[in-house]
């Protein structure tokens, strides 16, 4: 924070530890604590993405997912912070907005956004390029106390997926000096509001997505996983669900199910949404729904 000299509300009084969900005092308690719980909770949402329009509210949700466990506050944009500061190793700072206006600063974001279709139908350079001006937009305002980068890493992960782009931020730790790098582009587009580094270093992680490589590459699962027959009964736990597609295991084989096919009307959504629920897939004629498999099934003259 700026004001060196003003208790910070999001801290116990006296200390710099944030005030979190099971009371921890000490500082690397909290640290270890809060890492573990945040590696779980990116992994489960991972599998169990947020959908619905790229907003604050997504933003918020985003948050909420991941550091719920830890922080009470999660899934709330900063207050009563004023602006924030941090000193980086290498000796310069980094300013970021006042938080009473955060809010309304992200929703020009989200405007501009949304002005440009969220950066679908634009070649793939473009939605990079895009894509890291707006990340530098959204770290500028800085809207979380704690977990901002967390945050925008999931959060533009699936914006630009949804516009047909594979960012994987891990290639980015893979050379060395890479954290640095990173951390020295987001705040040159912060700071210089130049966020040509920034794309570069996305630009190296990112790849297009094809129909056939989309759950694959999101799931982190073989990507010749098997189709269905137009006609059949699939017994098995559901894996995982993306955007467009269900992930089952079928006696260690993996099928693919398209959401677009699925019949809504036939109920048993519930069923697709525990990872790892044994359900009973069913097709008729390209056409599926999700069954109970311990579930009995009546004739059509019973009552």
């Amino acid at each position: 924070m700026n004001r060196s000299e003003a208790q910070d509300p999001y801290c116990y009084p006296g200390s710099d530890v944030l005030i979190n969900q099971v009371g921890l005092r000490d500082r690397a308690l909290l640290d270890t604590f809060e890492a573990q719980v945040v590696a779980l909770n990116l992994a489960e949402l991972s599998q169990k993405p947020i959908t619905g329009p790229f907003d604050a509210t997504r933003l918020k949700e985003t948050h909420r997912r991941i550091f719920g466990d830890v922080y009470p506050w999660a899934g709330n944009f900063r207050a009563n912070t004023g602006v924030m500061s941090k000193r980086r190793p290498q000796g310069y700072i980094v300013t970021y907005g006042d938080s009473q206006y955060v809010g309304r600063e992200l929703e020009k974001v989200f405007k501009a956004l949304a002005a440009e279709n969220y950066l679908r139908g634009l070649p793939l350079d473009m939605v990079v390029a895009r894509g890291a001006h707006h990340y530098g937009e959204i770290d500028a305002r800085h809207p979380f106390r704690e977990g901002n980068s967390r945050t925008l890493r999931p959060f533009f992960t699936d914006l630009l997926r949804q516009a047909g782009v594979a960012l994987e931020w891990s290639r980015i730790a893979e050379t060395p000096g890479s954290r640095e790098r990173l951390m020295f582009a987001r705040d040159q587009a912060v700071v210089q509001g130049d966020s040509a580094h920034l794309a570069q270093l996305m630009r190296e992680a990112s790849s297009p997505i094809t129909p056939d490589r989309e759950l694959g590459r999101f799931l982190g699962t073989p990507q010749a996983a098997n189709r269905p027959a137009r006609d059949g009964s699939y017994v098995g736990p559901i894996k995982a669900v993306s955007a467009t597609e269900v992930l089952q295991d079928v006696g260690g084989r993996e099928l693919r199910h398209e959401l677009a096919k699925f019949m809504s009307g036939s109920g048993g959504w519930k069923l697709l949404q525990a990872v790892g629920t044994e359900v009973r897939i069913e097709y008729k004629e390209g056409l599926w729904k999700v069954r109970d498999p311990n579930q009995q099934v009546r004739s059509r003259g019973s009552r």
